[in-house]
């Protein structure tokens, strides 16, 4: 058999590093996104921008003129208001909430954290998620707003905490899965265990001068008495 020289063998070796090094660039130019950072990704995500920005109603917001009064107090006269106090036009932002929860939802079932923690935000503060007889009236309005039922509400909720968690970086994810069984709350049957799990999750995740932090070690604590 005949023997390699070393040139021969340095002239291969630069050869398979060449032909490596091309083929992860050409990986990274096919696939970029498996060569970004979580974050990097969540943030480029379009549903999940595009998401927050009509849920803030800085984009395809409705803009609605109202006609207010002048008068600094609520017992004015209003003969007295028409004729010395007058009225003031202003313009009120009306967000397109069906595009935006429609968009975060659709961010945070590809696993997108910052949707998910997002979406969690809207619908919790929207809707007590903790209690077992939620107001009439909101749910009805929350529906008139968001094209979302009650049910809608509650498969949001979990499929936003479900996979906002997958990547083990989403503080409120953490902390809402940990409520969720705690409470025995929106049809989770009631485990405190599950709940401590998810709580001390939350405080290994959160930021320590985040609220979230705080009363996710303090719940985590007190269940375990």
């Amino acid at each position: 058999m005949k023997k390699l020289n070393r040139k021969t063998l340095t002239i291969s070796a630069v050869a398979l590093v060449v032909a490596i090094l091309s083929t992860i660039v050409l990986l990274i130019i096919l696939r970029p996104d498996r060569y970004k950072t979580d974050f990097e990704r969540w943030v480029n995500d379009t549903n999940y921008t595009d998401g927050v920005l009509y849920i803030e109603g800085d984009k395809g917001a409705e803009v609605l003129q109202r006609e207010i009064s002048n008068c600094a107090y609520v017992d004015c006269d209003i003969e007295e208001i028409k004729e010395t106090q007058g009225t003031v036009k202003i313009e009120v932002k009306k967000p397109d909430l069906k595009k935006g929860v429609a968009l975060l939802i659709e961010s945070s079932k590809s696993g997108n954290s910052l949707a998910a923690a997002k979406l969690l935000t809207f619908l919790t503060s929207n809707i007590n998620h903790k209690t077992e007889s939620p107001d009439i009236y909101l749910i009805k309005q929350f529906e008139l707003d968001t094209g979302l039922n009650y049910e809608d509400y509650k498969n949001a909720i979990s499929m936003a905490w479900k996979n906002g968690s997958k990547s083990n970086k989403c503080c409120f994810c953490e902390y809402i899965a940990g409520e969720l069984y705690e409470y025995g709350a929106l049809g989770y049957e009631k485990n405190i265990t599950k709940a401590q799990k998810h709580y001390k999750a939350a405080s290994l995740i959160c930021p320590d001068n985040n609220i979230y932090s705080m009363m996710s070690k303090n719940k985590a604590q007190r269940l375990n008495k």
